[in-house]
C-alpha cells in the first residue's frame, strides 16, 4: 500500500512539473519568442531599473507628487474630522498649506529612493523570472514590492523623516491640531504623520514604477534596448 502511494506521489509531481513545463512552452511559441530563464532575468532587471530611475526621477520633481492625482497625497481619511471643522471656521490656508507640505516632502524624499530600489532589484529570484514575465502588466513591479517593501521602508524611513522636517510638516500639522483642540466638543484625533507619509511616498513611487513597466511591455518605442525587445516582444 505504502509503495502505492509512493508512485502515485511521484508521478503526480512529475505529471504537474511537465504541466508547468509546458505551460512556459506554449507561452513562448504563442509569442513567438524563446526567452531563456537568464535572459527573462536580465530583461526583466533591465525594465525595473529603468522603471525606477525615471520613477522616482518623475516623483522627485516640483509637483511630481502634488499635481499627479493618482499619487498626491492628501489630508488624512480618519482625520477628516479636524479638515472639515477647520474649514467650518475658515481655515482653509492651513490645511493647504498642510497638504503642500506632505507633498514637497514626498517629492524631496524621492530623489533618494532610487538607489535603495536599485539595489534591491539584485534580489530578484531567476527562477522567477519567467513566470513574472508572463504575468500581468504590473508583475515584475508586485514582485519588487512584494520581497522588498519591508527593508525599503526602514533604509527610506530616515530620509523620509528629514524630509518632513525640512519642509515644516510638523509644525505645519501641529498649528492644525492645536486649532482644532480648542474648538468645543472637539474629539482628540491625532494619526501617526510621518507613517502616513511614508507609507503614501513608498506607494506612490510604486504606482509609477507601475506605469513605466506598463509602458514597456505595451508601447515598443519604450524598449530602448535589444534586450528588452527581445524580451517583451510580445
Amino acid at each position: 500500500m505504502t509503495i502505492k502511494i509512493f508512485l502515485f506521489s511521484f508521478l503526480y509531481i512529475f505529471s504537474i512539473n511537465a504541466q508547468i513545463e509546458n505551460i512556459i512552452k506554449d507561452l513562448s511559441e504563442k509569442k513567438n519568442n524563446s526567452i531563456s530563464e537568464k535572459e527573462a532575468y536580465n530583461g526583466l532587471k533591465e525594465a525595473l531599473t529603468i522603471g525606477v530611475t525615471k520613477s522616482c526621477e518623475n516623483a522627485s520633481n516640483i509637483d511630481g507628487f502634488f499635481k499627479n492625482d493618482l499619487i498626491k497625497i492628501k489630508f488624512p481619511e480618519e482625520a477628516k474630522k479636524i479638515k472639515k471643522s477647520l474649514k467650518k471656521i475658515g481655515l482653509e490656508k492651513q490645511i493647504d498649506e498642510f497638504i503642500v507640505s506632505m507633498n514637497r516632502s514626498a517629492e524631496e524624499a524621492s530623489k533618494e529612493a532610487s538607489q535603495i530600489l536599485l539595489k534591491s532589484i539584485k534580489n530578484i529570484n531567476i527562477n522567477d523570472a519567467l513566470s513574472i514575465l508572463y504575468g500581468e502588466e504590473n508583475s515584475a513591479t508586485t514582485y519588487l514590492y512584494d520581497q522588498n517593501h519591508e527593508d525599503f521602508r526602514n533604509k527610506f524611513k530616515p530620509i523620509i523623516e528629514k524630509s518632513i522636517s525640512n519642509n515644516k510638516v510638523a509644525a505645519n500639522w501641529n498649528k492644525i491640531i492645536k486649532t482644532y483642540n480648542k474648538l468645543p466638543l472637539t474629539e482628540n484625533i491625532n494619526p501617526n504623520i510621518n507613517e502616513y507619509i511614508l507609507e503614501k511616498t513608498i506607494d506612490g513611487i510604486f504606482v509609477l514604477i507601475a506605469q513605466e513597466e506598463k509602458k514597456i511591455r505595451e508601447k515598443p518605442e519604450n524598449r530602448i534596448s535589444e534586450l528588452l525587445k527581445k524580451v517583451f516582444n510580445f
